[in-house]
């Protein structure tokens, strides 16, 4: 009989080096096969509330001129025709940004990928840039609860004046 032992992105065992040395066959209980599974599934929910961010590749700048903030929320913005959703706060950092928004039929999956996908063909084109602008797929934090909305907004806001870019909010 062969056992079957399933392991997620993460670690099973504890060990940091796991995965990586030439002996995983040795450590590993005999007559196990061991499968590597995707990623997990996003929670997907009508009318739901995200936290949406993602940045550069290796950190590198995804905005370097007006004209790429410019391009990046007219595309958010005739998104929002097409996929009913609402953006209730919104930052956009030189190499990252956050969006606070609320989904209704559609899912974020779809409004994100659209998005990702339009801005990494602008900005290729426009820099002459080849492959993925992005570092990986969008995150997401479903917000479940009214002070977590507030703190989200408050965090999106202050972020350029954490991050020493302007002094205030507003600007």
């Amino acid at each position: 009989m062969v056992e079957i032992t399933l392991y997620g992105p993460t670690d099973p065992t504890g060990d940091p080096d796991w995965g990586r040395s030439s002996d995983i066959l040795t450590r590993r209980p005999k007559n196990c096969i061991i499968l590597y599974m995707p990623r997990g599934a996003r929670f997907v929910f009508k009318n739901a509330f995200y936290h949406v961010f993602n940045r550069g590749i290796n950190k590198q700048e995804i905005f370097r001129s007006d004209d790429d903030y410019f391009f990046f929320l007219k595309k958010l913005n005739d998104l929002k025709k097409k996929y009913d959703h609402s953006i209730y706060a919104l930052c956009l950092m030189p190499n990252h940004f956050h969006i606070s928004i609320q989904t209704r039929k559609v899912s974020i999956s779809k409004i994100m990928s659209s998005l990702a996908t339009s801005y990494s063909m602008y900005f290729n084109r426009i820099y002459k840039h080849f492959g993925p602008v992005f570092q990986n797929r969008f995150k997401s934090i479903l917000v479940e609860n009214d002070p977590y909305f507030i703190k989200l907004s408050q965090y999106i806001y202050l972020n350029p004046v954490k991050a020493g870019l302007v002094e205030d909010p507003m600007q």
